[in-house]
């Protein structure tokens, strides 16, 4: 049973943004594995031909189990929506009901601009 907060104030279950964005980085990355991998998937996630997930169903399948919300999925992927040479990562849209959907772009080559995919 959880602890109830010290100061009164209710207290999120979600991640704590570090000072280097590694909770950001660690959802921005899950995302990423799961729109290109579908072995990486979490099962019952459904993922468009063209990479999209709807919001709704990544937090129904993963986010709410890992104690997130929808705000920190989404600041996550605008956070880490760009590569470092500024090319697209993510795209984020709605669905023809309204739903917010992220698609997630094709990997980048190997090789690009002369450095390294990391």
């Amino acid at each position: 049973m959880p602890r109830p907060p010290q100061d009164g104030k209710p207290h999120s279950r979600s991640p704590r943004r570090s000072e280097n964005g590694k909770a950001s980085r660690w959802i921005s990355r899950s995302i990423v594995l799961f729109g290109r991998y579908s072995s990486k998937r979490p099962p019952g996630l459904c993922v468009d031909t063209d990479g999209s997930l709807r919001i709704v169903d990544v937090m129904r399948e993963w986010g709410y189990e890992q104690g997130l919300s929808e705000r920190d999925v989404l600041a996550a992927v605008q956070e880490h929506m760009l590569h470092e040479d500024g090319t697209l990562r993510f795209a984020i849209g709605s669905d023809p009901a309204g739903r917010i959907v992220v698609r997630v772009l094709p990997k980048r080559l190997a090789f690009s601009a002369g450095q390294r995919d990391r």
